[in-house]
């Protein structure tokens, strides 16, 4: 399935609050786009946005991934293929070639990412598109995740850092 990615425009999220959850979440990561020129990568069918992803050019934001890795490797954050029934079929796989493109043009040599280990699906994604386990080994990341209602909900996940070269 072809989609049109881009960068993430201002007047794009409304509409992505309409079709993807989180209206607030669009417009932080848009206002970080805005500062710090890491791109928030949207994908469309049509007027449709199916799928986001956040490409971080200042690294990973986990303090120990940061300390083990370094911080001159680019980060792929916030994958998300929404309604469900889109995911499988290419949307999210595409996201991640048009961030590693990014990633390569502006001179990175390699991109890496943190995987839930209870997400098997995008586990065996990220396997097939070649990336590998860093080898820091697995770790908590504590995060919050802002309500509709302004309201930050806790979420701990365990995780493992995966890096590619490009």
């Amino acid at each position: 399935m072809d989609i049109e990615i881009r960068k993430c425009r201002e007047e794009d999220v409304e509409l992505l609050g309409e079709h993807i959850p989180h209206t607030e979440r669009h417009r932080r990561l848009f206002n970080y786009q805005t500062r710090s020129g890491s791109p928030y990568l949207i994908g469309w069918i049509g007027e449709r946005p199916v799928g986001h992803l956040l490409l971080q050019f200042e690294g990973p934001g986990i303090p120990l991934v940061r300390e083990r890795i370094g911080g001159n490797i680019p980060e792929i954050s916030g994958l998300l293929v929404h309604p469900p029934e889109m995911r499988s079929v290419g949307i999210g796989r595409q996201l991640i070639a048009e961030a590693e493109r990014i990633s390569k043009e502006e001179g990175y040599a390699r991109v890496g990412l943190t995987l839930v280990t209870e997400n098997t699906k995008a586990g065996e994604l990220y396997k097939r598109l070649g990336y590998v386990d860093s080898g820091i080994g697995e770790f908590d990341n504590t995060w919050y995740e802002v309500q509709e209602d302004g309201t930050d909900l806790e979420v701990v996940d365990h995780c493992v850092y995966l890096v590619k070269d490009l």
